[in-house]
């Protein structure tokens, strides 16, 4: 499993390493200062909301300095028991349950400091314990702790930081040992169909899709910009969306790129409306972006054919001469 590591500082300044010993260095005030330093990474994202419990197991090194010597324990692989308690060197009897790592990391600083000069501590999650699920798709994805007997909606409502309502959740997937289980939103909201809302079971991983799609639209347009709707959207109702064509709209040649930024379609909207043809209305994906050329201006449009018969004249003259 991924590990989360919180690393607290145990000073505002560097230590200053000389031979095989080091000396911390004191700051103006003489006053010890802890410095919370964090990594921003996707795996502290994942577990800076997760709160230890018994059964988890946990990574703990110890760095103590004196004045001629610096000294690394490491306890590897130690488990949370029953009780929510470790037994640490240094420490003794720790209670390690309903903290976070880094409130655990803060806990075990304090208690070092009151036989030890600016210790700092590092802690990895290395495994969590059985009762948690996993949730990926759009959500804030991670590591949830379960409730004893919660069932999918509430253990949703209580960790959503959006205010999107459950309507607009297309697809929900349990997946577990014994196999998938695909929920029926629809059915949830409108009867409260607990088939539909089961009791969770640790070590499931749910997957959430949503059906709402976010497009942008820009060109020959009365209002281009970003907008999320619910899909599918075909491409006639994203324009509408964005309040129709403008009379110098090339619709012939509309352009959409893909979220990849690589991929690019063109669309001849007037084959829809001449013969409703789908493939010139296609649906939109989440994160396209429409474009819509303007017209060919007919001056230019002139000119260019003016400079096409003068070509042919040239070379019809140059040939009968």
């Amino acid at each position: 499993m991924t590990t989360f590591k919180v690393v607290l500082w145990a000073a505002i300044f560097p230590i200053a390493f000389s031979g095989v010993g080091a000396a911390p260095v004191e700051n103006m005030s003489g006053v010890n200062t802890t410095v919370v330093s964090l990594s921003r990474d996707a795996s502290y994202r994942r577990y800076e909301r997760y709160v230890l419990g018994p059964g988890d197991v946990i990574n703990v090194k110890i760095y103590l300095f004196s004045l001629d010597n610096a000294t690394t324990t490491n306890i590897s692989k130690i488990q949370i028991d029953p009780s929510g308690k470790l037994v640490l060197p240094f420490v003794g009897e720790i209670t390690a349950s309903g903290f976070s790592c880094e409130e655990l990391a803060s806990r075990l600083i304090e208690a070092l400091k009151k036989d030890y000069r600016n210790p700092y501590v590092t802690i990895e999650l290395v495994k969590t314990s059985i009762r948690s699920v996993t949730i990926v798709g759009d959500f804030l994805n991670g590591i949830y702790q379960l409730r004893r007997g919660e069932r999918l909606f509430s253990l949703l409502a209580r960790n959503s930081t959006s205010k999107k309502p459950f309507a607009n959740y297309d697809l929900i997937q349990i997946t577990r040992d014994d196999g998938v289980i695909d929920i029926d939103v629809q059915k949830f909201i409108t009867g409260n169909d607990t088939l539909n809302n089961p009791v969770l079971e640790a070590g499931d991983r749910i997957l959430i899709k949503s059906n709402e799609v976010t497009i942008t639209i820009l060109g020959e347009v009365h209002k281009p910009g970003i907008y999320t709707v619910k899909s599918p959207l075909s491409l006639i109702d994203a324009v509408a969306k964005a309040g129709g064509f403008t009379n110098g709209a090339r619709v012939e040649r509309i352009y959409i790129t893909h979220k990849d930024g690589m991929s690019q379609d063109r669309v001849d909207v007037n084959k829809f409306f001449k013969s409703a043809d789908s493939s010139a209305n296609p649906l939109l994906k989440d994160g396209d972006t429409v474009y819509v050329p303007k017209k060919v201006s007919l001056k230019l449009a002139s000119f260019r054919d003016m400079v096409w018969v003068m070509y042919f004249i040239t070379n019809l003259i140059i040939l009968l001469w």
